[in-house]
């Protein structure tokens, strides 16, 4: 039987580790910091129990098109995901839409958009659209647990997307980039 195990994030970089993605573990960005803040790099030998005044470390990965990261408090360990692909403020009752029927359909991720300043000299707001998907860890995982959700979450993200990005092809502006 598997060793059931508390949940940490040494031991999500050690299931990244054997399932051989890269990551770094990064300052967690608090409500204070504001939007834009900067994140500062934490060496990955500070992977130790940290003490209670230091900041809180989540771990930072991706896929193509897609920001993860994953972070674990009050026993719910989450991992959320950022497309790449953007549209105009304009577009959001059909994003709304979009969502929602995914929402509705489907168990997981969980999908949602928010309205942010596009980068750039002309400020105009764009979609942003995320993913998360979360898992109650306060009695533990074993490794193969783990390395399951984070299986199982960025694949459901990847498939999730891949649909997005068909049903939003005015979003995928990378393929465009390779031309």
């Amino acid at each position: 039987m598997a060793k059931i195990q508390e949940v940490t994030i040494p031991r999500l970089a050690q299931a990244c580790d054997e399932l051989g993605m890269d990551y770094a573990l990064i300052a967690a960005i608090t409500d204070e910091d504001g939007p834009g803040a900067e994140t500062p790099a934490v060496p990955e030998d500070s992977c130790q129990a940290e003490p209670a005044d230091t900041a809180r470390t989540v771990l930072q990965t991706g896929l193509p098109h897609l920001s993860i990261y994953c972070d674990l408090q009050e026993g719910t360990l989450s991992a959320f995901a950022t497309w790449e692909g953007r549209l105009p403020a304009t577009a959001e009752d059909e994003v709304a839409a979009l969502l929602g029927d995914l929402n509705w359909d489907f168990i997981a991720p969980t999908l949602s958009y928010s309205l942010q300043e596009a980068p750039g000299p002309r400020a105009q707001e764009e979609i942003v659209i995320s993913a998360n998907r979360a898992m109650g860890v306060a009695e533990g995982l074993s490794m193969q647990q783990l390395r399951g959700f984070l299986d199982s979450a960025f694949d459901s993200f990847t498939q999730v997307f891949e649909y997005i990005a068909q049903a939003l092809p005015a979003a995928v502006t990378w393929e465009n980039n390779n031309a």
